[in-house]
């Protein structure tokens, strides 16, 4: 009975972590205001060219352009700025990418794939 016992519990605590691992996004973490923000990649370049979000906010960018997109900080082609803001590969039309800002500061991003394309996330 004891280890029938022990093996739900442990059972329990396996579902648990795997559902709290494919949590969505919430910005961080969940905390109160954290909010979404969108960024479209169209052929003009990004749109808007520069945003000002809070430390926790997401920022997702969508590809509506043909040809393959592919925002990643700077400088290019390295993409060390920023560390881990970084699609890490092309995006076709209608793909997204997203990435939380949890460092504060002001911070330029190109498209790797067109690097004169560029814009800037300003983090407070």
């Amino acid at each position: 009975m004891k280890t029938t016992f022990g093996i739900i519990a442990l059972m329990a605590v396996v579902l648990v972590a795997g559902c709290a691992s494919n949590a969505p996004a919430t910005g961080n973490g969940g905390a109160t205001g954290a909010k979404t923000v969108n960024v479209a990649i169209t052929d003009s370049g990004f749109e808007p060219e520069v945003l000002a979000i809070n430390s926790g906010d997401t920022v997702v960018w969508t590809s509506s352009k043909d040809g393959g997109t592919w925002p990643a900080s700077d400088d290019h082609p390295a993409h060390t700025k920023l560390p881990g803001f970084d699609a890490l590969k092309g995006l076709s039309r209608g793909q997204t990418y997203q990435f939380t800002f949890t460092k504060t500061g002001t911070w330029g991003y190109h498209d790797h794939l067109h690097p004169t394309v560029v814009g800037t996330i300003i983090v407070k």
